[in-house]
């Protein structure tokens, strides 16, 4: 049977008409270009961290590098800022990500039950704090009264809930059979033990796809990192350190003047440094992607179906 299904869809493929094997050929050739212009400019950047700092300012493509170098990279395993940098990025994301996702979990769970009293009233609230905020002076004023400035808490508390991910997350729980809460309350359980034993274990998608989120913003933000924490160099995280590298330019590279010196072939340059920084500082979250990507489709169809 399979055998005679494959056969009937090859004699399908040979009576395609002239257009059709046109426009599959247009459509491979495009696809194959889109390929290409997506992931060249990652890879121009890893060649070019890892060329030789006498070759690292030629004007060229770099499609392959024959005689690679790995002095930039040691360079900046060996910078203290880049590595505290690092280790404020994670631990904000630790941070934001262990309190968020919980806070994110109980309001969900809450605005999903049926009878929770002006539960459209308090929804409503809620969904327009996402459209109006208090913009970003008097959230700055609200920071400083709050004593937050130059703190690492700053990085934190304004944005450990997200209303998307809120509303993503209640449909989802409505989107779960109601029975399964009755017969819980038939067994004597209370709301927490079904939440926290039947909703949250059922909604591994969903809470695969709102970490996703979350440590994909945090791991991105460097604006309230720099207007948060001006007086505080331990608390700068690694996107601010890599704006500042790649836009102002301010790394520390102590007797390096940034251009190659013949007398010390071996030290990197801009160019090599520059490109190391943004490869250590993508292969991360690269890496920690498709761990989660088999629940991400998911979790965003189920989530956005049902209000």
């Amino acid at each position: 049977m399979l055998t005679l299904i494959k056969k009937r869809k090859y004699r399908s493929y040979l009576r395609k008409s002239v257009g059709e094997y046109i426009f599959d050929t247009l459509n491979y050739i495009f696809m194959l270009i889109i390929l290409i212009v997506c992931v060249y400019p990652f890879w121009n950047v890893i060649m070019q961290s890892l060329t030789q700092p006498r070759d690292a300012n030629k004007p060229s493509l770099y499609l392959w590098v024959t005689d690679p170098s790995l002095a930039s990279y040691r360079r900046m395993l060996r910078d203290a800022d880049f590595l505290r940098s690092f280790l404020v990025t994670f631990a904000r994301i630790a941070a934001a990500w262990s309190i968020g996702i919980v806070m994110t979990t109980f309001l969900a769970y809450a605005l999903s039950r049926r009878t929770l009293p002006f539960r459209k009233t308090i929804t409503g609230i809620v969904v327009f704090t996402m459209f109006f905020n208090g913009g970003m002076i008097p959230t700055y004023i609200l920071m400083r009264d709050l004593k937050l400035l130059n703190n690492f808490w700053v990085l934190v508390l304004p944005g450990l809930v997200s209303t998307y991910n809120m509303i993503i997350m209640r449909n989802y729980f409505m989107s779960l059979p109601v029975e399964l809460e009755e017969s819980a309350y038939i067994d004597g359980a209370n709301d927490f033990t079904i939440m926290s034993r039947i909703y949250v274990p059922l909604s591994k998608p969903i809470l695969a796809t709102v970490s996703l989120w979350i440590i994909v913003a945090h791991w991105n933000s460097w604006f309230d990192n720099l207007i948060y924490t001006p007086m505080r160099r331990d608390l700068t995280g690694l996107q601010l350190y890599l704006n500042q590298v790649l836009v102002a330019g301010t790394i520390n590279v102590g007797a390096n003047p940034w251009e190659y010196d013949p007398m010390n072939p071996n030290l990197p340059v801009e160019a090599t440094l520059k490109a190391t920084i943004i490869v250590i500082s993508t292969v991360p979250i690269l890496v920690f992607y498709p761990f989660l990507q088999k629940y991400f489709v998911k979790g965003i169809i189920i989530g956005s179906l049902k209000g």
